[in-house]
C-alpha cells in the first residue's frame, strides 16, 4: 500500500465516523440554490473541524492537515461519498479569504480568523462595487501608481 492509499484509508475512517455517506438517488442541494439553512453547513464544517478535512492544504497550526496536492485531491474524493449540505455562504471564507490569510496574513491574524472560518462561525463576503460601474471591475475608476516606495491612489471609491 503506498503512503497515499494509507492516507486515503484514514481519511476515509475519520470521515465514515463523522459524517453521513450519500446515497444513490438523494438529492443534492445546489451552491447557492436559496437554502437559508446555515445552521446545516456549520454542523458540517464544525464536524470536519478537528481534523482540518474542510480546509487541508491549510497549515496545521491553523487547522488544516498541511496536505500536497495529491492529499488534498484525496479528501475531495473522499468528501464526495457524503451528503453534504449547502455550503455557498461559506465558500469565500472557506476557498478566498482563508488562502488569501495564509499566504499573506501575520500569525496572530491567522489566529483571530482561520479559526471561524474554518468551523462556519463567522461567514466571509467579497464585494466589488465602484461609483458609475457597480461591479463592472473592468471599469474601475480608481487607480494605483507607484510613487518611489509609496503608491499613490487616484479616482473614486
Amino acid at each position: 500500500m503506498s503512503d497515499l492509499d494509507d492516507f486515503r484509508a484514514r481519511v476515509r475512517d475519520a470521515l465514515e465516523a463523522r459524517l453521513t455517506l450519500h446515497h444513490g438517488g438523494d438529492n443534492f442541494t445546489v451552491l447557492g440554490a436559496g437554502s437559508d439553512d446555515l445552521d446545516a453547513g456549520r454542523a458540517y464544517l464544525r464536524a470536519l473541524a478537528d481534523g482540518g478535512w474542510a480546509v487541508p492544504t491549510w497549515p496545521v497550526e491553523y487547522g488544516g492537515l498541511g496536505a500536497t496536492p495529491a492529499q488534498a485531491a484525496a479528501v475531495a474524493q473522499e468528501l464526495a461519498r457524503f451528503e453534504v449540505p449547502d455550503l455557498y455562504p461559506y465558500v469565500i471564507g472557506l476557498a478566498i479569504a482563508g488562502p488569501t490569510l495564509v499566504a499573506h496574513a501575520t500569525p496572530e491574524q491567522c489566529a483571530r480568523w482561520l479559526p471561524p472560518i474554518r468551523t462556519g462561525d463567522e461567514i466571509w463576503c467579497q464585494l466589488f462595487s465602484e461609483p458609475d460601474a457597480g461591479s463592472d471591475l473592468a471599469s474601475l475608476a480608481t487607480r494605483a501608481e507607484r510613487d518611489g516606495d509609496q503608491w499613490r491612489l487616484t479616482g473614486s471609491k
